[in-house]
Parts: C-alpha cells; sequence; structure tokens
C-alpha cells in the first residue's frame, strides 16, 4: 500500500472489524480504510460502490493448518468469498481483478514447476486455493473482468506475521531463548517483500495487462530452510538457537517448493532483484530496531 501510495494511487484497503492494523501505525500513510466481510455480498457492494475502484488485489484467505478439522470457514472465505468479490467487482465496473493464489496449489514437486504444472493440492488449504484460481480463471471471462492470477512462493521480509519461519527465528536469537524446529530440509524458494510488491504495482500499472494469466512469484533462490536458519543465526550470532530434527515434519509437509519464473519475466519483465542475503540482512535490522 505504501508504495503505490507514493507513486500517486489512490488506496483503498477494507478490513473486518478484527483486523489487525498495526502494520500501518508508522509513517503516515494515506490510505483509505473502508469495511469488508468477504461472506457477505452486500458488504462486497457497499463498500465498491462507496469507493468505485478502477482495481482489485485481492489478497485476503483464510488459512488452515493440517491440524484443523473444520473447513468452513476455508471454503466460505477462499472459495465462495472470492466468488462474491469478483462477481461484486464486475459489477461495479472495476477494470482488473488480481487475485493472489499460492504455491501450495502445486502441491509435493520435485522440481521447479511452470504455472502450466498440474495441481495437485496435498493440504486443504492448497485445495481451496486451488478452486480459487480455477473460479477466477474462468469466472472473469464469463464476467468479461480482466484478471490475472499471482501464485506466490512465501514472501518474508519486515512486518511479517510472528509465526512464520523467519520471524521466529530472529526472535529467538534476539531472546536467547531457543526454539524446536524439523530438519529443514525442506526446500524453500522465498521472494523479498520489496520484490513481492514490485510485481504487483507491475500489473497495477501496466499499460497492457495480461488477463488470464497465472504467474509465479518467487526470489529465485530455493535453498533448504535450514539455510536460512544458518544465514540468520551468523548475522545475528545465535548459535545454538535453533534445535534442528526436534520436531517431526508435518503429515502434509511439502519437502519442496520451487517455481520457474520466466513467464513474470516475458509479461512484465520481472524479476526478484533482492538476494537472500541482502533481504535477511535488512529484516534483521528492522527487528533490531524494535520492529514487531
Amino acid at each position: 500500500m505504501r508504495t503505490l501510495v507514493a507513486k500517486g494511487q489512490e488506496v483503498v484497503a477494507t478490513y473486518r472489524p478484527c483486523s489487525n492494523r498495526w502494520r500501518l501505525t508508522g509513517p503516515p500513510c494515506k490510505v483509505q480504510w473502508v469495511p469488508l466481510d468477504l461472506g457477505d455480498g452486500a458488504s462486497i457492494r457497499s463498500a465498491l460502490r462507496a469507493t468505485q475502484p478502477k482495481v482489485v488485489i485481492h489478497c485476503a484467505a483464510y488459512g488452515m493448518n493440517y491440524s484443523e478439522r473444520s473447513y468452513e470457514e476455508g471454503i466460505k472465505i477462499n472459495i465462495s468469498g472470492t466468488q462474491l468479490l469478483l462477481q461484486k467487482s464486475a459489477e461495479a465496473g472495476v477494470r482488473r481483478f488480481i487475485h493472489s493464489g499460492s504455491c501450495f496449489e502445486y502441491g509435493n514437486k520435485p522440481l521447479p514447476v511452470s504455472e502450466e504444472e498440474v495441481l495437485e493440492p496435498i493440504s486443504m488449504y492448497g485445495v481451496t486455493k486451488a478452486a480459487s484460481t480455477l473460479l477466477v480463471s474462468q469466472l472473469s471471462k464469463a464476467l468479461d473482468l480482466p484478471s490475472v492470477v499471482v501464485r506466490p512462493f512465501g514472501i518474508y521480509g519486515p512486518a511479517d506475521r510472528s509465526d512464520k519461519f523467519v520471524p521466529r527465528v530472529i526472535r529467538a536469537c534476539l531472546s536467547r531463548e531457543a526454539i524446536e524446529l524439523s530438519g529443514g530440509e525442506q526446500i524453500r524458494d522465498y521472494s523479498y517483500v520489496a520484490d513481492a510488491v514490485s510485481l504487483y504495482v507491475r500489473l497495477v500499472e501496466a499499460e497492457e495487462f495480461p488477463s488470464g494469466e497465472i504467474v509465479n512469484l518467487a526470489g529465485g533462490h530455493p535453498v533448504p530452510l535450514r539455510r536460512i536458519g544458518e544465514i540468520i543465526v551468523r548475522s545475528m550470532d545465535g548459535q545454538n538457537m535453533l534445535k534442528w530434527g526436534a520436531l517431526p515434519y508435518r503429515p502434509d509437509e511439502i519437502m519442496s517448493l520451487t517455481a520457474q519464473t520466466d513467464k513474470a519475466k516475458r509479461l512484465l519483465g520481472w524479476s526478484a532483484t533482492t538476494s537472500l542475503e541482502d533481504g535477511l540482512e535488512e529484516t534483521v535490522r528492522w527487528y533490531r530496531r524494535g520492529g514487531e
């Protein structure tokens, strides 16, 4: 949002009553906040009518881990909510719809995957995100609403969720309280948040919007999670803070998530420019400054 505002865009952000907007409590950011409930068509219609956006960036999703057995909310938000938002956007005259999918749609693939790869999700979250991607791809055509699906392969950086891997490792090193982890052999292809933002901004500003396309978003430096942890530990002198192998892998653990990003380069001229070391260094610096 800050990047779009800095570029002179008028930005509207939607929120739920329970939303925590702490990420925008720093320097002033000229954003119009509007309440919206993805499960309520009237709420969506009201928000769109009040703001009349030209572009909708749909990043909302309901996360589900392997231990969760109640999937109703995930289906309601990730599938039905996406359908409602897409339909109401078309009715409101939105010109571009950018939908955030997920790398978990692919399932467990040993090689870098292209956007044409068969979807074989192995988690309910992956299933609901795959369904939402297929929904957007087909329904947007019927509604004559130009759309693109972005599939992030994990994003890290300042102001990340505290329960994610990189923040957990950094907090352990800062607090000198060791944490238990799995073996760390999972291969990940994370992108730094500034690189991820730049791809979305290109989609907003592109003269030729690549409607109907699905685009992978990844950093281009796939490494085991253990390697990421080692980089952080070395920079923070946090030896012995990470207890590798103390926990088993999850039943639905995906051991390899890496992407081909040729399409993003071809369609948008985009590729990640931040090295893993530089991105992690900047993230550590943010937490050292007291970031939450």
